[in-house]
């Protein structure tokens, strides 16, 4: 059995030894096989090299074609095939381009870190032109940079921005009014509230053709949106809180006729409109500040005799010595002038608005509480009416959040109250508003009464029986503990005779 296993092992190694010495020979006469691809591989290549190449660095690389190198069964390079490679074309790199498999990452950094020739490299920026402003700050021509131009702004650049400035500059100004705290706001609203028209009215009427600049664009684009915003709370004087305008009459630099000035030249009202709005006005601060005299006790309005009665202590003397007919003529008209004439009725908003206008002088902070104060004794009702409508918040929307788009911003004040606190001014806010009590006079029903005296017994017996329960459970703690007590006595007592009998 040996014997015979030891055959078959050695007819095997034979069989292999001829097989292996047959392929050599084979492989020294067959021609070498290149590695070729697939059909969907080459399916995918010719698709990515017909696809469209969207990338910016394709700008910069030339797409050559280039034979493909593999090694065969003994190690030699033989071609089987092309390949695209991607020659740049500031440096004549080579470098590989399959979108697919390679991706553009590899020539954008060789652009932007080992390219030497490339514009917008920061080699490429002399150790010449350092220190010299003016050849620095020019923008670097090349479009083909992701679309967009690079290198430091030009003298065009800072021109949009100054523009920009200017036209921004105002909601910094107004936001800067409205969230103040600690001065009077609302007498500046209506300026804010005109500004910001007119400013956007001059970009929005600012004609838009095909040589008009980026930024002009941009601008008119910016006005269209911020203008249906605008109209959306200031159309029209109607919308504007008319305590805003009255404040605005009660600055003493400015008072109705600013208003009246502002409606036809700058807001470019008809003449009626700004009569009948001036009128509404006045009409409103005349019947406010009659309001405020009610409550004051202090009449709005004082009567005078005409300058012309001064002289008739004088003229009485001429008088006297006419006789007849044309005595009793002149008697007559002289009793017909202090019937109509004779007498002038001033109104307090009447003799403010007629009084010079302040003029304060140039960088003079004026200071509107501390006039109001010294003319109290001047205008006591219309200085009332501004102690209220001055304390007037015209907004309590944050400074930082107040052209912003983002989560509204509260300060530390406003985010201290605690509940308790809001609910006690809510309800204060209810009472305020509320008619006082003692003007109530209500008489109630018969059912009524009867209503309220039986929910008064109910009450009472809910009493009594909460009392009486009350009792009850202090009598069994009593009756407890006195048990206790009871019960430690005896245990105490059998302890020392037991003691005793020991």
């Amino acid at each position: 059995m040996a014997s015979s296993s030891d055959k078959n092992s050695d007819s095997q190694k034979s069989d292999k030894d001829r097989d292996e010495n047959e392929g050599k020979k084979l492989g020294q006469n067959k021609i070498p096989r290149p590695n070729l691809k697939t059909k969907k591989k080459r399916e995918r290549d010719e698709q990515t090299e017909t696809k469209r190449k969207k990338s910016w660095v394709w700008k910069h690389f030339e797409v050559v074609k280039k034979p493909l190198m593999s090694r065969n069964d003994e190690g030699v390079l033989v071609q089987v095939g092309l390949t695209n490679r991607a020659k740049c074309r500031y440096c004549d790199s080579d470098l590989a381009c399959n979108s697919t498999r390679n991706g553009t990452s590899t020539l954008q950094k060789h652009l932007e870190l080992h390219c030497d020739g490339y514009p917008g490299s920061a080699r490429n920026i002399d150790s010449g032109d350092q220190g010299q402003g003016a050849e620095i700050i020019r923008r670097k021509k090349d479009k083909g940079v992701r679309g967009k131009k690079v290198g430091p702004p030009t003298d065009d650049d800072w021109d949009k921005a100054v523009a920009f400035v200017k036209f921004l500059r105002v909601f910094f100004d107004v936001t800067l009014n409205v969230s103040a705290s600690s001065k009077p706001t609302a007498h500046k609203a209506f300026h804010d509230i005109v500004s910001i028209k007119c400013e956007i009215e001059e970009i929005f009427d600012a004609p838009i053709t095909n040589h008009s600049t980026d930024y002009e664009k941009t601008l008119f684009n910016m006005s269209v949106q911020m203008r249906s915003k605008y109209n959306k709370y200031f159309d029209s004087l109607d919308d504007v809180n008319q305590f805003l305008l009255v404040a605005l009459v009660l600055d003493p630099r400015f008072k109705l006729r600013y208003f009246t000035r502002v409606l036809e030249r700058m807001l470019n009202y008809d003449a009626f409109t700004v009569k009948v709005s001036t009128e509404t006005l006045k009409d409103l601060i005349v019947t406010l500040t009659d309001l405020y005299a009610s409550m004051n006790g202090v009449q709005s309005s004082s009567t005078k005799k005409a300058d012309g009665d001064e002289t008739g202590s004088g003229s009485s003397c001429s008088l006297n010595k006419l006789t007849g007919k044309k005595a009793k003529m002149m008697e007559d008209w002289t009793k017909d002038l202090e019937d109509v004439d004779a007498v002038v009725v001033a109104h307090e908003v009447d003799r403010y608005l007629l009084d010079p206008i302040e003029k304060p002088g140039p960088g003079v902070d004026f200071n509107i509480l501390s006039w109001w104060k010294l003319m109290g004794g001047k205008y006591p009702n219309l200085q009332a009416l501004a102690k209220d409508v001055l304390a007037i918040q015209v907004s309590t929307v944050a400074s930082e959040s107040s052209f912003s788009t983002g989560k509204r911003v509260i300060d530390p004040h406003r985010s201290s109250l605690t509940p308790r606190s809001v609910e006690a001014l809510i309800s204060l806010q209810s009472w305020l508003k509320s008619d006082s009590i003692t003007t109530l006079a209500y008489t109630p029903t018969p059912d009524e009464i009867e209503w309220f005296e039986k929910t008064e017994q109910e009450l009472d017996q809910e009493e009594r029986e909460h009392r009486e329960k009350l009792l009850k459970q202090k009598e069994m703690e009593l009756i407890e503990k006195k048990n206790k007590a009871a019960k430690a006595s005896k245990c105490s007592d059998a302890g020392t005779s037991s003691k005793k009998k020991i």
